[in-house]
Formats: C-alpha cells, structure tokens, sequence
C-alpha cells in the first residue's frame, strides 16, 4: 500500500509541478478553516506511518480560519508530511503537526525524527532550484527531488514562505504561516 500511495504522490507532485512552471494552476484564495483540511491529509497517511511504526501527535485548533488557496495548501502539506516527512522518518520514529495561530496569521508546522537534510539541499531548496538530489527514504523509497520546491512555490502563490530546520541525523521542522484568524 505505501509503494501505491507513493506512485500516487509521485504523479500529483509531477503533475502539480509541470502546471505550475506552465502557469496552468489558477490561485484561488478563499477563508476557510484549516483544521479539516489537514485532519484529512492525515487520515489519508495515516496507515503509510502505522505501517513504518511512526507515531504521528498533533496540535490542530478548531476553527482556525486561514485565507489562502485551499488546493494548494492541502497539497503543500501533503507533499511535507508523505513525500518527507514519512519517507524519512524511521521505524518508531514521531512526527509532530502543529498549526498555531499568531498575530501574523497561522504557522503550520510538520516536525520529524527522521534522517534530517544536508545543508546544501536545503540551500537548494531555498535558492528556488526547481529539483534537488533525492534522496532514498528509510524503506528505501526513491523521491523525484521536486517535492519541497514544488511546496515553496506553491506556498509563495499564498504569500507565505518555506521555513527549513534541519540537520543529517536529527530530522526536520518545516513550517510556514497562512494569513487569517482563528474563530473562539
């Protein structure tokens, strides 16, 4: 099963990103709760990291309202949490998903316990290569190296930007913040 959904995320990660650099994907913004959204990319993933033995904890409020392109932010948070953070999260191994509001607006971020990044692929990343070396997962998934760009495009349509943490052997923290305000 994690071998089809990660054909399945290779496709929509190819497809997303030749749309993309063919200005074929139209930004369309809208208000909307964020909660849902990632609720259900994680359920969507959540048997892949049973499967591995990975414990995924979350700190999601309810109704926290976010104005961005819902598409796009559900893709970007797809591609963090299956194309890298499950792919490279060991066996028993955790994953943190937080979304926090703030002043600024609302910071999504997606921590793991995994293999961590190179210095110079997350410099990459940043310096808007459209592909990096990809690396082998800890089942030895093969990535495509277009998966974070792909995101920081796709976060950069919103406004917001791609916030890397990471060290070889010490995993990765990815966030970023989505304009909006949270509803009591």
């Amino acid at each position: 099963m994690a071998y089809y959904c990660g054909q399945v995320t290779l496709l929509i990660n190819l497809l997303g990103w030749a749309r993309m650099h063919l200005d074929q994907i139209r930004y369309s913004p809208q208000l909307f709760d964020l909660e849902p959204v990632v609720t259900d990319v994680l359920q969507t993933y959540a048997t892949i990291a049973a499967s591995k033995g990975i414990t995924i904890n979350t700190s999601i409020q309810k109704n926290t309202l976010v104005y961005a392109d819902r598409d796009m932010v559900a893709l970007a948070v797809r591609n963090v949490l299956e194309d890298n953070a499950i792919k490279f999260t060991p066996t028993g191994g955790s994953i943190a998903l937080a979304c926090q509001p703030g002043e600024a607006g609302t910071t999504v971020s997606i921590k793991d316990s995994g293999a961590g990044m190179p210095s110079q692929v997350v410099e990459a990343i940043r310096a808007k290569q459209s592909s990096v070396e990809a690396g082998f997962g800890t089942n030895g998934e093969k990535g495509t190296g277009i998966g974070l760009g792909l995101v920081r495009d796709l976060l950069g349509q919103n406004g917001s930007t791609l916030n890397i943490t990471s060290s070889p052997g010490e995993g990765t923290e990815i966030a970023f913040t989505l304009k909006g305000i949270a509803v009591e």
